[in-house]
């Protein structure tokens, strides 16, 4: 429910007051760091809500669906990073219908 809020400080203090073995306490303090890290990045998405914005990931995962899966997902495919990376750039300037402005710039000076 901290972080929910955005509260990072409650979410870190609510860490540190939980008993955990020896075993465990690597991992309680990897995510305490973890949390600090990325204090920047975490929404506060209660209040995101009230004022009617969105807080799910759909537009995000759907473009990802249209610019990589589509296309680098078929069964017996695979990619490199940089050919991944590659494609994908490619796909989303089809989609943007910027590919002539990029690869022809002539044809749109005429």
């Amino acid at each position: 429910h901290c972080l929910w809020r955005g509260g990072v400080d409650n979410a870190t203090n609510i860490i540190e007051q939980i008993e955990v073995s020896d075993t465990r306490k690597k991992w309680k303090k990897e995510l305490s760091a973890y949390l600090e890290k990325h204090r920047p990045e975490i929404i506060n998405y209660e209040k995101r809500k009230g004022i009617g914005k969105s807080i799910g990931s759909g537009r995000v995962e759907n473009g990802v669906k249209q610019t990589v899966g589509q296309r680098q997902k078929n069964k017996g495919m695979s990619w490199s990073k940089a050919g991944s990376k590659s494609l994908g750039i490619l796909k989303v300037v089809q989609l943007n219908n910027k590919w002539d402005e990029l690869f022809f710039p002539e044809r749109k000076a005429a």
